[in-house]
């Protein structure tokens, strides 16, 4: 259960620090530690500097809080910077010199996995905080320089799966059906889906979030888990946690589509508030329309 996240940081005391700020330091795990135990986001994002962070960063802290209330057991401690090299942060920054690392020791309630999430803190405003990675102004003049045109021709040098063949196809640009704007009623879907889980977090409502987001949201956010009956309480939470990833205010530009798959150029917004943007694979299957994949960008408006 290792988790691989763009950074989050927290801060050890310092020898040299005065009495005061050194006791405030050494009370950030057992203030984490209420908060995860009680599976409080708000109390945990008061102890988190990830206001500037991107929505998946944003999304693994709430999510990480989730687990410790809902299936893990977890133990809060703090350690010195020395305890772990830093990481390297591409295209990322912190917002405030790293002094040492807060580490989250996880284990299932039902005894079938373990894992230790590792983040960094320091010191913001006098405050010990966990402290969450922003892009670089370099990395955002980048992400903004992007065309869409680049974006899209980037995701289908990937290559798209084909069912038929069973294998990727690389020659979209030249067998598929160019889409004007709207995207036709690949398109349509994907607006309606957008606008309907925004509805959905704004109600706090997991059962309208289950029915609007296709099959994925029907098992996250679904009443009934593989062991039965989840509660409602616990459905909220992760609906919270998620919505850092859902895309609103949904506009597509064009794309192209070929038999009952469309790669979509959208513009919208992400849960972070950031304008994303790129391409949305969007396929149609029995039951339906359903996102296939997303090879979007962010970055802050």
């Amino acid at each position: 259960m290792r988790r691989n996240r763009l950074a989050i940081v927290a801060i050890a005391a310092l020898p040299l620090l005065i009495a005061p700020r050194a006791l405030d330091a050494q009370t950030l795990d057992k203030q984490l530690q209420k908060a995860l135990d009680a599976g409080d986001m708000d109390a945990a994002l008061k102890l988190a500097a990830i206001d500037e962070s991107p929505a998946d960063v944003r999304f693994y802290f709430l999510d990480m809080v989730r687990e410790c209330a809902v299936e893990m057991t977890c133990k809060v401690a703090l350690a010195p910077l020395s305890a772990k090299a830093p990481r390297a942060l591409d295209g990322a920054e912190l917002p405030a010199p790293q002094t040492g690392w807060v580490v989250v020791t996880q284990k299932s309630k039902d005894g079938t996995g373990s894992g230790k999430t590792e983040m960094p803190y320091g010191t913001i405003g006098g405050k010990p905080m966990v402290l969450g990675a922003r892009l670089t102004a370099a990395k955002v003049a980048s992400l903004r320089a992007s065309s869409n045109d680049s974006l899209m021709d980037e995701a289908l040098a990937q290559g798209i799966y084909d069912s038929k063949l069973g294998e990727r196809r690389t020659d979209w640009k030249k067998v598929a059906t160019r889409l004007g704007a709207g995207g036709g009623e690949f398109g349509a879907f994907l607006v309606r889906r957008a606008e309907a889980l925004k509805k959905a977090v704004a109600a706090n409502d997991p059962d309208a979030a289950a029915a609007a987001g296709g099959r994925w949201a029907a098992m996250v956010f679904g009443a009934e888990g593989f062991e039965g009956p989840v509660p409602l309480k616990a459905r909220q939470a992760k609906l919270r946690a998620q919505s850092m990833r859902f895309l609103r205010d949904v506009k597509v530009l064009g794309g192209y589509q070929l038999g009952d798959d469309a790669m979509l150029t959208v513009e919208a917004v992400d849960g972070a508030g950031w304008t994303a943007r790129g391409p949305i694979l969007v396929s149609r299957n029995e039951d339906g329309f359903d996102v296939a994949g997303d090879l979007t960008i962010a970055y802050p408006k």
